[in-house]
């Protein structure tokens, strides 16, 4: 099963994110923006995978066509292992994240969803069983400028019907323990919360 067709989209979709407007990379937070990877094979097969977008959807979407794609084509797409295992090598030289890690990820899901459409099977049949009925949820983010902003937002995403938060370090501008502190006091004890430091953390406050 070759690989006869390498695609690329990118799709920006608008959405509200509940505080003032805000850009990172010099791109708008006001639009998700999204790469998609579409891998056609000479079976008349296709798979679908997503690349990270945001801030550097226009970086990953240069590195699927002009690198990726030469690299894959006339491959065999039920080779995932060996293909992934060569282009990780092949690209090694480009860093571990970025861009091209983005590009490979996309590769590999596109790969796996080609694979379950070939066997006629769900994806996650092909992974292995099924392990409960329903997923939870979560709020990522609260993009308000001030703690108390912040606080009072999860206020109103509470009261729509979300327990559970995670909230980024890098926008916690009076401290992560604190932040965490006035929204387990607002919140109460029966919602989650989660911290992703955004490699903004430092020894002690994890500790702390």
């Amino acid at each position: 099963m070759k690989i006869t067709g390498v695609e690329t989209y990118w799709t920006r979709i608008p959405f509200d994110m509940g505080g003032k407007p805000a850009t990172m990379g010099g791109l708008n937070w006001q639009t998700m923006n999204t790469v998609w990877l579409r891998i056609v094979t000479d079976q008349g097969l296709e798979g679908w995978g997503e690349a990270f977008g945001h801030a550097s959807a226009a970086t990953t979407m240069a590195t699927l066509d002009a690198q990726l794609a030469p690299a894959v084509l006339g491959q065999d797409a039920r080779d995932i292992g060996g293909l992934r295992s060569r282009l990780s090598k092949a690209f090694h030289g480009f860093g571990r994240n970025g861009a091209h890690v983005f590009a490979l990820s996309a590769l590999d899901i596109a790969l796996w969803d080609l694979r379950a459409r070939a066997h006629g099977l769900p994806l996650w049949q092909m992974l292995g069983s099924r392990q409960r009925e329903r997923v939870p949820g979560y709020l990522s983010g609260l993009p308000a400028a001030t703690l108390e902003g912040r606080v009072e937002m999860a206020r109103r995403f509470h009261g729509q019907g979300h327990d559970a938060f995670k909230i980024h370090a890098v926008i916690s501008s009076e401290g992560i323990v604190e932040e965490v502190a006035a929204l387990r006091e607002a919140l109460g004890d029966d919602v989650l919360l989660m911290a992703v430091d955004n490699v903004g953390l430092r020894q002690r406050s994890p500790q702390r």
